[in-house]
């Protein structure tokens, strides 16, 4: 089911024209199902609420469905609060264009095409979702380069990961992914982050900068030596 919503008062501002289109399944993670848009410019995303909802049996035991229940409700105020963070404070980081957290009543729909092929209609007043500029893996991106020895254009893609990071760093967020392969995207100019659901609100930029290098830096030096050399130096630069 993807039926659900945040409790948000806020207002919702309506969606710009060019979110308002058709969207075919794309796929889907732990946090959220993914629909790409009918022009291949961006990608619907509709977090998982069913993640969220106690089991019928587990609903049998009242100790364990509370605990379960209270659980549940911390991740997914974790979520919004991510979603919240990449919309306002990372917006030009994570391609974000229109963020829908909570229910309103503007009676529009969208048309959606599920995995088997079937098309129904959204119900925008009833879904929380986000739309973000579609992007290709980073990584992809950065293999091209460095797999016909251009370094030059490799290191730009590696100044614009640096750039992310420590944009992200400067507005006191952190990045609890582990992960960069599929996290990271690149738009065709710049880097961007892909998984909005991630973010958290800590201080300390060095550190939250340093913990994300790390994740990535013998990565690096595994398929360039001198890329890996050149990471390091640029870092310690940075952060000067």
């Amino acid at each position: 089911r993807l039926e659900g919503h945040f409790s948000l008062t806020s207002p919702v501002t309506p969606p710009p024209p060019e979110v308002l289109q058709e969207y075919t399944y794309l796929g889907h993670g732990r946090q959220f199902y993914a629909f790409e848009s009918a022009d291949k410019r961006y990608v619907l995303k509709l977090p998982r609420m069913d993640r969220y909802r106690v089991s019928v049996w587990r609903r049998l035991f009242p100790r364990l469905s509370s605990r379960q229940f209270a659980a549940r409700e911390r991740r997914k105020k974790r979520l919004l609060e991510s979603l919240i963070l990449a919309e306002k404070e990372l917006k030009e980081g994570t391609g974000v264009v229109y963020s829908h957290l909570g229910r309103t009543q503007s009676h529009l729909q969208l048309l959606l095409t599920d995995a088997l092929g079937r098309r129904f209609p959204l119900d925008l007043d009833r879904h929380s979702f986000v739309v973000q500029k579609k992007a290709r893996r980073w990584v992809d991106a950065f293999l091209a380069p460095v797999q016909r020895g251009d370094i030059p254009q490799a290191k730009a893609l590696l100044e614009s990961y640096f750039k992310l990071l420590f944009f992200r760093a400067q507005q006191g967020v952190w990045d609890k992914d582990p992960t960069f392969m599929d996290n990271l995207g690149w738009d065709g100019n710049q880097a961007v982050y892909v998984d909005l659901g991630t973010f958290y609100r800590k201080e300390g930029m060095a550190q939250s900068f340093r913990e994300s290098t790390s994740r990535i830096r013998g990565w690096i030096a595994e398929h360039s030596s001198e890329l890996g050399e050149w990471f390091k130096k640029r870092e310690e630069e940075i952060l000067e």
